[in-house]
């Protein structure tokens, strides 16, 4: 059977938490930008994406004429 002292420390718990969600809720606001709506996520992670890999192909091709030391296809010796 379950102990009195239990079944008090659980009802605190209860009671602290579900005033700790009111707290919360009661000074959320309505978000600047929706972001509910799938266009607009999927773009802005497209875009943050293609940003992402020009920035990664252009430090790559700097390394990688660096290293050589030659600078595109003009530079070959065929």
């Amino acid at each position: 059977m379950i102990g009195l002292d239990k079944m008090f420390a659980t009802g605190i718990l209860l009671v602290v938490a579900c005033l700790a969600i009111a707290g919360a809720l009661a000074f959320s606001q309505e978000p600047f930008i929706n972001t509910n709506q799938g266009d607009l996520l999927l773009f802005v992670f497209a875009l943050s994406g293609g940003i992402g890999g020009f920035i990664a192909g252009y430090g790559l091709r700097k390394r990688m004429t660096e290293r050589t030391g030659r600078r595109g296809a003009a530079s070959r010796n065929y």
